[in-house]
């Protein structure tokens, strides 16, 4: 199975027969919209033109408030950007390798609580969306 060129596997949860199937992209790296097609297999190839249109987009950051708290964690973290709730939305943020308890997520924006830290000093923010 494809979608806008892009392999897709096609997973067991979410089956549905003559209805409905579930799957998970690849990495696309042009951006932009894509006509998506899906090509399937069963006996027969066939291949679908859906009437659909799928847009791949890349997720940023654009900025972190507050830009410090205390090592003893507790504090509210915003992070904005663009992007930042696309697919299955953001599973976990990491403050220096550290978990920041996701509290709210959009499009344009995460919040997210920090936990204690054992190093003073900048770190990195990451947000991990979807995996």
């Amino acid at each position: 199975v494809t979608v806008g060129g892009v392999n897709c596997s096609v997973q067991s949860d979410g089956y549905i027969a003559g209805a409905q199937f579930v799957c998970v992209t690849g990495n696309y790296t042009s951006g932009g919209t894509q006509q998506s097609s899906v090509t399937m297999r069963s006996g027969v190839m066939a291949t679908i033109l859906s009437s659909f249109q799928y847009t791949y987009v890349n997720p940023s950051i654009s900025s972190v408030f507050p830009k410090s708290g205390p090592m003893a964690g507790g504090t509210n973290v915003t992070i904005g950007g663009m992007f930042l709730n696309v697919g299955n939305g953001v599973k976990r943020v990491l403050l220096n390798g550290t978990m920041c308890v996701i509290l709210q997520s959009s499009l344009t924006q995460v919040t997210c609580t920090s936990s204690a830290q054992n190093v003073i000093g900048v770190g990195v923010v990451t947000v991990y969306i979807d995996n």
